[in-house]
């Protein structure tokens, strides 16, 4: 019966040490996967370009660009960089709030009593929109001092997108 009980523990033992086993090779290859995955990624990041434009704007791209109207900033492989860069301040307008707060006044008084919508609400959506630059235009098309799309331009039949009258009464409404 001793002899029984002592093959039987031999056996467990050896039951548990291939459990054991096994659990450590687990650990090891998901160390190896990971490591190899951690190599593989900081292999893979690239040099990061960003680019100022001629409007002030900048850009970030993956590979160098050959738009010779772009200024290369700087390429660096490190992305907390790019992101300082980015940061940036933006250059000044050339139409400042100061300078031109009170040329468009008149236009939308008139504007506001016509289609009844408070004045300080249009002023406010101006100085927003277009920074009081009559010749504003965003990358996704809104033109003038409301800045309407093409489409609602179009329309209510603007003929000049950039005329101040025809942009602010067209927005009031």
């Amino acid at each position: 019966m001793v002899y029984a009980a002592s093959c039987a523990n031999e056996a467990m033992n050896t039951g548990e040490r291939g459990a054991m086993i096994r659990q450590y090779s687990r650990y090891l290859v998901s160390s190896l996967i990971l490591f190899s995955t951690v190599l593989m990624c900081n292999s893979v990041s690239g040099t990061l370009y960003v680019y100022k434009a001629p409007n002030g704007s900048r850009i970030v791209s993956d590979h160098a660009l050959g738009n010779k109207s772009l200024k290369l900033m700087r390429a660096t492989q490190s992305p907390k960089v790019a992101g300082q860069l980015l940061a940036k301040k933006a250059p000044k307008q050339k139409y400042s709030f100061r300078r031109n707060h009170k040329a468009y006044d008149t236009l939308i008084k008139q504007a506001s009593i016509v289609y009844s919508v408070d004045p300080a609400l249009v002023k406010a959506i101006m100085r927003v929109e277009s920074a009081f630059n009559p010749r504003a235009t965003s990358h996704k098309g809104a033109a003038g001092l409301m800045q309407l799309m093409p489409a609602t331009a179009e329309e209510y039949g603007v003929e000049d997108i950039y005329n101040p009258e025809e942009n602010v009464y067209i927005a009031v409404r």
